[in-house]
């Protein structure tokens, strides 16, 4: 019973850490459609929340099958709990930290 508390707790340290660089692979994506002229631009905190919820729904499809397969439901939520905190995590810090690198970069171009 604590070896399967103890690998849920890790995989959901995992999960969370994880899902920074998810939203980034995402957020890359959605620019480069962008810049392609494949899809609008994207302004403010949408820019960053529709590569997670994209993310997120690609992530947890694979959930359904562990659950198939006999893995505890606790730790399907504890999965899903995980990423949502992490990519939530992700949006916020490239939200607050996105404009002080694009500054700083404009500044250094001068």
């Amino acid at each position: 019973m604590m070896e399967d508390f103890w690998h849920i707790l890790d995989r959901a340290a995992l999960h969370f850490f994880m899902s920074a660089g998810v939203q980034l692979i995402g957020l890359h994506g959605f620019w480069y459609l962008e810049r392609k002229g494949w899809m609008p631009p994207l302004k403010g905190w949408l820019n960053y929340i529709l590569p997670a919820v994209l993310s997120f729904a690609i992530i947890s499809m694979r959930e359904p099958f562990d659950v198939a397969e006999g893995q505890l439901l606790i730790k399907v939520i504890t999965d899903w709990i995980s990423w949502l905190c992490g990519l939530a995590a992700a949006i916020y810090a490239l939200y607050r930290i996105a404009p002080r690198l694009i500054a700083i970069h404009s500044s250094l171009k001068s």
